[in-house]
């Protein structure tokens, strides 16, 4: 008894339940089989008459009593063993009234049933060629290929090879190579065939013609042979539970899709999978015109390989591509950073290099927005679209990326002006950053095999299409695609560009809290210089009038001592003066630092002071210092004569007075130090005495401004400084530079 047919219906297509159809294509036979004892649970009804043995010998028998007797035991076992199918094909030898038929078994678990799939290839037409392939023939048909492809210039010539190999081991009238787009359409991309075939090539088709659970079935099933579309389903018997054909090599074919195939005018095909990563790339499609071609097992076999292969191939070629068309964007990529590197102001280098960045990911429009300012350049919207579309994503999800190729579609309300803005790539860099790059509208004449469009007749109750002419379609308000490679180096320079917004923010902040530290230096040299200056000012200006006065009253005597004390006054001035414009001056030095032999500075300075420390009774001891200090020696010098002259100073009545500069060596840095027996410094002054104009002792000649140049120094080198020290106990003075002190060399 053969399967009724139904009656279609088109509005169920997408939800037409394909992997278990109830029934089988009649070349070949099911049976389902008891995984305890092997048992047959349920067969297609044209098992009977093709292993020539009545029903009631198959069903709720143990398969493997109409097995050749001394293969039982190892077909037992392979079918035990059927939930991993690399045994496939199975050499079936049946009895059936004391005939041995061999078939070719597939064999495969679903549920709780193992299915045996049995194909005489002797039964179908083979087109007058040899039935199987060698091992040979495969090996030879893979590594061909796979030369031949890797030696490619382009995908196109790849996917030519890749047919004619493949057309050339299956002997299929036409083979295609079909590469599904982001939206499941699909187009030829590659094509050999017959000589008096209509091209194929570069036609696309329509995703409703391969509806999505299809799909999904070509990647659980990398092969499918349809061998004759005018074959008459056989169905299961007895009927029950719908048992789920999704790994069965002879599951029945669609309605809708045998139509569609007859439209076309194929007779047999045949359906390779094609997997990145287990995701559907494309297909390799075989079709065959005027008779069924039946490809026996062993052959559809080499062809999954093959397909595994070749697709793995096919996606390094597309990424060698990518990787060509990318790399010497990576080299304009790493100039533009190098040049942006270099740029004082961020925003003007972006705009000043505008240019290459819109050619690093190929638009033909940029916008560089910050904060409120939008600089555009090249071919961009009005800047009031701009903003609208900024505000846009600013109240979207908090993405790296917006990247499109049909703004008009993805955001109508806006109305995107298509001849500048029809794909558009923007980048998010934070702290109120964003690049937009601009493609504009790139009119596509798509060539459709069929129109796509075409309406569901309604007095037919199926309807695929039942033209396949080339229709063309000219796709308006999209931009060129941004391709991987684009998105890529978008990713690049959006890490490069954050980083020098990092920098400059940091460098921002340094400045503006070296600004605040500077203002704050003002403010008190301002109030002490005025504090100090007024003092010799009060001086000069009381003497003067008691000198006038002098004078008036004829007491010479008088006048000239208050002139003596208007010229002290004017000196201590004047020293003042000066000391303040050295003050000034620390830091200020038209070249670079240099590395600073500390052992020959330390001996002029031993030289400088030997004269007055004699005189003063100064025990003055200087360590060998072995160390190279990079910085200023004009500086360094003062800044080791104001400690030694600040410990002779306040040391002066000290009794057998000892100053001692020393070194100790740190894991990072180099600490040296002035150290003296002298009075000593109150705790409560220690960070005070480094201020400008700070003085511990008022009866002193000093003027507050020798230990302020140790600190500015100090700071100009990156070093630390401080003082250790208690009243009565001496004071050690010690600068602690870091790193780039390094032991001299010459010692």
């Amino acid at each position: 008894m053969k399967a009724a047919p139904h009656t279609p219906d088109t509005t169920a297509c997408d939800r037409e339940v394909i992997h278990a159809p109830g029934s089988i294509q009649p070349h070949g036979i099911l049976l389902a089989l008891d995984p305890a004892d092997l048992r047959v649970r349920q067969m297609s009804e044209n098992a009977p008459d093709a292993v020539g043995l009545p029903g009631a010998d198959l069903l709720d028998r143990p398969i493997l009593d109409h097995f050749v007797p001394q293969y039982r035991d190892e077909l037992g076992k392979l079918l035990a063993e059927s939930d991993t199918p690399f045994s496939n094909p199975l050499r079936v030898p049946l009895l059936a009234g004391g005939t041995e038929t061999v078939f070719d078994g597939i064999a495969h678990r679903t549920g709780d049933a193992i299915i045996l799939e049995l194909e005489n290839r002797n039964d179908v037409n083979s087109a007058d060629r040899p039935s199987s392939r060698s091992l040979d023939h495969h090996f030879q048909l893979t590594a061909r290929s796979l030369m031949r492809v890797r030696g490619a210039a382009s995908m196109a010539e790849a996917a030519a090879i890749v047919c004619e190999e493949l057309r050339g081991f299956t002997a299929f009238d036409r083979v295609m190579l079909y590469r599904f787009a982001p939206d499941f359409h699909g187009e030829v991309i590659g094509e050999a065939r017959r000589d008096n075939l209509e091209p194929f090539l570069g036609l696309h088709y329509p995703a409703s013609d391969i509806p999505k659970q299809a799909r999904e079935l070509y990647k659980r099933n990398w092969i499918r042979l349809i061998y004759d579309v005018h074959a008459v389903p056989a169905g299961l018997v007895p009927p029950g539970e719908p048992l789920d054909l999704s790994q069965s090599v002879l599951r029945s074919v669609s309605p809708i899709h045998i139509e569609y195939l007859k439209n076309m005018g194929v007779r047999s095909s045949m359906s390779i999978s094609l997997l990145d990563q287990d995701e559907l790339w494309g297909l390799i499609a075989c079709h065959h015109y005027e008779a069924p071609l039946f490809v026996p097992y062993s052959m559809r076999a080499s062809c999954v390989h093959y397909g595994l292969v070749i697709a793995a191939q096919l996606t390094a070629k597309e990424l060698q591509i990518s990787h060509e068309d990318e790399s010497p964007r990576h080299l304009s990529l790493n100039d533009l950073t190098k040049k942006l590197s270099g740029a004082k102001n961020f925003l003007e280098g972006l705009r000043s290099h505008a240019r290459p960045l819109m050619d690093l990911v190929r638009a033909s429009g940029i916008a560089i927005a910050h904060e409120d300012e939008v600089v555009t350049a090249g071919s961009t919207p009005a800047t009031s679209f701009i903003r609208r579309l900024l505000d846009h994503l600013d109240d979207g999800p908090d993405t790296e990326y917006f990247a499109t190729s049909s703004l008009p579609a993805e955001l109508p309300q806006f109305d995107p002006p298509a001849d500048t803005a029809a794909g558009v790539l923007a980048i998010d860099l934070g702290v109120d950053w964003r690049l937009l790059f601009f493609r504009p509208e790139d009119i596509e004449t798509v060539r459709w095999g069929g129109d796509p469009n075409k309406a569901v007749d309604p007095d037919r109750p199926l309807t695929p299409r039942a033209s396949f002419a080339e229709w063309k379609e000219s796709v308006r308000g999209k931009s060129r695609p941004w391709s991987d490679a684009d998105l890529h180096l978008a990713h690049e320079l959006r890490a490069s560009l954050m980083a020098f917004i990092v920098q400059q923010n940091f460098q921002f902040e340094r400045l503006h809290r070296e600004l605040a530290e500077k203002n704050k230096e003002i403010e008190q040299f301002a109030y002490t210089v005025s504090h100090d200056l007024k003092s010799p000012l009060v001086t000069v200006n009381g003497y003067a009038g008691a000198m006038e006065e002098d004078l008036d009253a004829g007491d010479e005597a008088a006048a000239r001592d208050a002139l003596q004390r208007i010229q002290r006054a004017a000196k201590k001035m004047e020293n003042l003066i000066e000391e303040l414009l050295e003050f000034s001056r620390i830091g200020r030095h038209p070249g670079v630092m240099t590395p600073v032999d500390m052992a020959r500075l330390m001996n002029e300075l031993r030289a400088d002071f030997a004269l007055r420390c004699e005189e003063a009774g100064v025990d003055l001891e200087i360590d060998p210092l072995d160390v190279s200090i990079t910085g200023y020696e004009e500086d360094l010098y003062r800044l080791f004569q104001n400690l030694l002259d600040n410990a002779l100073k306040y040391g002066r009545d000290t009794p057998n007075l000892r100053i001692s500069i020393h070194h100790e060596r740190l894991p990072r840095a180099v600490r040296i130090a002035v150290s003296d027996n002298g009075p000593g410094v109150d705790p409560a002054y220690h960070e005070r005495i480094f201020h400008l104009f700070q003085r511990v002792d008022s009866s002193t000649q000093g003027s507050g401004v020798g230990l302020a140049s140790v600190a500015k120094i100090a700071e100009q080198h990156r070093a630390q400084f401080g003082v250790n020290s208690a009243l009565g106990k001496g004071a050690t003075f010690w600068v602690q530079f870091p790193a780039r002190a390094q032991r001299n060399p010459s010692n």
